[in-house]
């Protein structure tokens, strides 16, 4: 299937309540045609007093360049989600897919049977070589 926006809007709502407690608020979501990544949350930074930086503007993107079965597309809505969680709670590691992330990814992948991954290359058991 190829990703729309009301298939993302409807998942992200749903997967918010069940495994996020709906503490996540509401963003735009873009879809565009990448090649390197199926999805990818965007922020941007400001200086604030006594605070180092503080992200603010957040934004999801998702490729429409390939066709995936849609329970991968569940699988990098979550992903993604999870990114989003910890930067609005201050638990981002140094590196994007640090401990916290991967902790978090495994908690969901065994209470909720799904697949997250860290990677597109993760993917490939997934498709026919598409991605």
């Amino acid at each position: 299937m190829l990703v729309t926006l009301p298939f993302i809007e409807d998942r992200f709502r749903e997967y918010n309540v069940l495994m996020f407690g709906g503490a996540l608020p509401p963003l735009p979501i873009k879809l565009g045609r990448a090649r390197t990544r199926l999805g990818s949350l965007g922020y941007s930074y400001r200086r604030r007093l006594l605070v180092k930086r503080e992200m603010y503007n957040f934004h999801m993107r998702f490729s429409t360049y390939y066709d995936l079965p849609q329970e991968v597309w569940e699988d990098v809505i979550i992903h993604e989600m999870v990114h989003y969680h910890l930067a609005i709670t201050g638990q981002q590691d140094g590196t994007p897919h640090g401990k916290n992330f991967r902790r978090m990814m495994d908690e969901i992948n065994t209470k909720y049977g799904r697949h997250l991954t860290v990677s597109i290359r993760d993917i490939r058991r997934w498709t026919s070589g598409n991605a």
